[in-house]
């Protein structure tokens, strides 16, 4: 993290606590080759990034797919992370019918050295060497799909079932190079049947590291259906390794089940975990996983399921449960939400990730019988917090159907829409899909922010603040219709929500409705009896229609056309140039630009002359007497209040000598060189002062709502007669003089600080109190060490601005001021989470802010990300920090 030019940020990954979590579909994984009874997504997992777009990528199982006339041999596939296309079909080395293979798949991190992760498949019916169903599994290259390593039985035997699970386990032997381990479910040993064993493979040659065999030797206790990389338990600095036997006799109680977790520097047991609610028949350690550290010990720990175990009377409802890696004690029992009898809760665990921003990781957990909404067997998935146990997302099958078995295999899969937050893959095995019965189907769901809650989540929404499920882009320019659309045709009668921006020369047809604080571009046309709400821009040479009506505060650009009966609420803004028909009711509080065209019928009362409503100046403190002198400021024609430009509060201009009049509170006249360090929180003023006599003096306060620090004009001088930029700081003749928020102009007419330049009895003034920036820090996707930015069109990038004793990002930092990108103007910003989270653990909530890549303009060899912005008061900020921007 770098030092910026502003004074904040750094980012401990967004508290979901202040933004919903939303629980909508990414993408749907079909089968590539589709047919019946293929049990498509039986096996599921995350499998890190393999095509190199820093987005993660998930792999599929289909173990009983017929391939090339061969029945149930059995297939894997990966799929993008990004968009859900096919990027590898994984087909059995050795091909043959009921191979299964594709029973089971992991990634197991980079064993060849090319940087890019590798994938396991099981093939548990394999025929080896003659030995039938013996089994087998297979290594394949991320990078492009082909064989690296086949991992045998060291145990040879028929009906063996090796690979019927695999797993990633981190690299044991000390050589960096990622490790492997397999379950062989019916090997004999030592002439006890069907017993089981697990083995630990090496990454980088496929020889056996170490054998894993059941503590309490039985017969068909099944050791091996279920393997996990746990990481390290007993703090050797070597990971560890998880092992179910789900079949296991436990004092007395007929397959109960039982896991073990074992060293993975020697094979040794660490860990005995035994049902916490013994009762037979449980399958306890059918499914488990290493989830992290979940209790605050630095020690990572264990998920095991319990699918058949009876809860509360419920018979084969099913229960998961944590343990510690510690001592192997009971930390989280996790219950069905909606319990029932036979729902095979804890049929599927998975390691979920930190959903909620808490800093600890979440279970995620399968109930594959659960009935839905009277869908029977329909299946659920739910994610708990890893900290208490409380359920954070129910997960639905988007197309329901019973029988479909939704949640009988998921995983965590990584940040694949950019938002900082893991997504969670779940498969419906039984699912009949396009007339295939029992095809199977998988889904990716994200589990990040919705803040406009419409089932898309924020890193892929096309109109992230607008509710918009359908995601319609009728143009196809990537926007969706009901947010920016240049040149679309918004149809007759029409309701569009709140917050929407509508491209320029958009037409909004008759009777159409735009909702509150809408912006329309340029060159829109606004059709007859159409409504748009408060708080409206609309943009320059519009047209607003017959009997239109445009709400209060609202903006209408230079040169349009206000059509005779418009409606036009309170405090609008009429730019310049702008003709108002007959007949149209325009409210209190107008601010008229040069040269606009109210013909009789327009409702205006100024009693002062100086072009603001009395209405408005009514509304400024202390009951419409801004300077506090007694007489309300509407009935003085020296004194003007009216709201600024930036944030509407009140400024009150009090003038000597003279009369004020044309005074407006305008936005920056020219942004694009505007000075350096400088924001200007109140916007800029254009008065004019009449009668001081030529060549007079006078000097006018500015009483402003909160302090600046300096004073500057954009006019011309007698050494530059065009417009520029200059600092307007008293001299000892002219110039500001600033005390806290009382701003002294002193104007001499003619001289300095006149914007015509000419001695002729009255001094033009436009001119803005400004506030020196603050540099804070940024923290650009925290908790990452290379700041990655892929410019995907739709991708999140997270950034952090820290807070500090004296600054505090939350409560001082203007949200939709916030921009961000290779040169810092980038209007990138997503949206802010409203709650704030300690990034860096200094004690400070710091504010996360959301930003699209695909509009931040970075490019790869961009090495800085500038964000900048104002704080609430107007204070311009600045930060910076690197990046490494990767290709799309």
């Amino acid at each position: 993290m770098r030092k910026l030019t502003l004074s904040v940020a750094t980012f401990a990954f967004f508290a979901m606590t202040g933004s919903a979590l939303g629980q909508g579909l990414l993408f749907t994984m079909d089968d590539p080759n589709p047919q019946p009874s293929a049990w498509f997504g039986y096996s599921l997992a995350g499998v890190g990034d393999l095509d190199g777009d820093s987005v993660p990528d998930v792999a599929v199982g289909v173990y009983r797919q017929a391939v090339a006339g061969n029945a149930r041999q059995g297939q894997a596939f990966v799929f993008s992370g990004a968009d859900g296309s096919v990027l590898l079909t994984l087909d059995n080395p050795n091909p043959q019918s009921n191979a299964s293979f594709g029973v089971a798949v992991a990634g197991v991190g980079d064993v060849d050295g090319d940087s890019v992760p590798d994938i396991v498949v099981g093939a548990y019916d394999q025929d080896v060497a003659g030995t039938t169903d013996q089994g087998q599994a297979f290594v394949f290259s991320g990078a492009d799909g082909s064989v690296l390593l086949t991992l045998d039985n060291p145990n040879p035997r028929p009906y063996a079932h090796f690979g019927v699970a695999v797993a990633g386990v981190g690299d044991v032997d000390g050589d960096s190079v990622p490790d492997i381990a397999a379950g062989a479910i019916m090997n004999d040993v030592a002439g006890t049947t069907d017993q089981g064993q697990a083995f630990v493979f090496s990454g980088a040659d496929g020889s056996l590291l170490l054998t894993l065999d059941d503590p309490n030797p039985q017969p068909s206790a099944y050791l091996g259906g279920a393997v996990a990389g746990v990481g390290d338990v007993d703090g050797d600095s070597v990971p560890d390794i998880a092992v179910g036997a789900r079949f296991q006799d436990v004092a007395g109680n007929t397959e109960q089940g039982q896991a073990f977790v074992f060293s993975g520097a020697d094979g040794s047991v660490l860990l005995t975990l035994d049902n916490p609610n013994p009762q037979p028949n449980t399958r306890f350690g059918y499914t488990l996983a290493g989830v992290g550290d979940v209790d605050g010990d630095s020690l990572p720990d264990i998920a095991v399921g319990a699918f058949s175990q009876d809860v509360a009377g419920n018979s084969g409802q099913g229960q998961a449960f944590v343990f510690s890696g510690v001592d192997g004690s009971v930390l989280l029992t996790l219950d069905d939400p909606t319990p029932q009898a036979y729902a095979l809760f804890g049929i599927a665990v998975a390691a979920a990730g930190d959903v909620n921003g808490d800093s600890v990781p979440d279970i995620a957990v399968g109930a594959s019988s659960q009935d839905v909404a009277g869908t029977t067997d329909q299946g659920q998935a739910f994610v708990f917090s890893g900290a208490d146990g409380s359920v954070l997302l129910t997960l639905d099958d988007p197309s329901p159907q019973s029988g479909a078995s939704f949640g009988s295999s998921l995983a965590g899969v990584g940040d694949l829409e950019g938002d900082s937050v893991p997504d969670i893959a779940v498969a419906a095995i039984f699912k009949d899909v396009a007339g295939n019965s029992v095809q199977g189907q998988a889904f990716v769901f994200f589990a990040g922010p919705d803040q406009d809650g419409d089932g898309v989540a924020d890193g892929v929404d096309n109109c992230p603040t607008v509710h918009n499920p359908g995601q319609t882009d009728v143009n196809g320019d990537g926007f969706g219709d009901v947010c920016v659309s240049p040149n679309a045709d918004v149809g007759a009668n029409v309701d569009l929500g709140d917050g929407v921006i509508i491209g320029d020369n958009v037409t909004v047809r008759d009777g159409a409705q735009v909702g509150d604080g809408a912006v329309i571009e340029d060159g829109a046309t606004i059709g007859f009896w159409a409504s748009v709400g408060a708080g409206t821009v609309i943009g320059s040479d519009s047209w607003v229609g017959l009997r239109a009506s445009v709400g209060d505060n609202s903006i209408i650009g230079s040169g349009c056309n206000v059509w005779p009966l418009a409606q036009v609420g309170s405090d609008v803004i009429l730019g310049d140039n702008v003709t108002v028909g007959i007949d149209a009711q325009i409210d209190d509080g107008i601010i008229i630009g040069d040269n606009v065209t109210i013909p009789a019928g327009a409702h205006i009362v100024d009693l002062d002359s100086d072009s603001v409503s009395d209405d408005v100046e009514d509304g400024a403190p202390n009951g419409g007497d801004g300077n506090n002198d007694g007489t309300l400021d509407s009935q003085q024609d020296n004194v003007a209040s009216r709201p600024n430009a930036v944030d509407g509060s009140y400024v009150t201009l009090v003038s000597q000598t003279g009369i004020l009049s044309r005074v407006q509170a305008i936005t920056n006249p020219s942004p694009g060189d505007a000075p350096g360090g400088v924001g200007f929180p109140y916007g800029f003023f254009k008065f004019i002062v009449d009668g001081v006599g030529v060549g007079g003096a006078t000097t006018v306060d500015l009483l402003l709502p909160g302090q600046v620090q300096t004073f500057y004009k954009y006019a011309p001088t007698a050494a530059d007669p065009t417009d520029h930029w200059y600092d307007f700081l008293y001299d000892g003749q002219t110039g500001a003089e600033i005390n806290g928020n009382v701003v002294t102009l002193h104007l001499v007419d003619g001289l300095r600080g006149d914007g015509d330049l000419i001695a002729d009895g009255k001094i033009v003034e436009p001119g803005s109190p400004g506030a020196t920036q603050i540099e804070v820090f940024i923290d650009i996707r925290p908790f990452t060490s290379k700041n990655a930015i892929v410019p995907r069109k739709w991708g999140l990038v997270p950034v952090a601005i820290l807070s500090t004793a004296d600054f505090d990002a939350l409560e001082a930092v203007d949200r939709n001021s916030l921009t961000f990108g290779p040169t810092g103007d980038e209007q990138s910003r997503a949206f802010c989470l409203r709650r704030g989270a300690d990034v860096n653990r200094d004690g400070f909530d710091d504010l996360i802010a959301f930003f699209r890549t695909g509009r931040t303009g970075f490019q790869p060899g961009d090495e800085v990300g500038i964000l900048r912005g104002t704080t609430v008061n107007g204070q311009p900020i600045e930060g910076r920090d690197s990046v490494t921007v990767k290709k799309k």
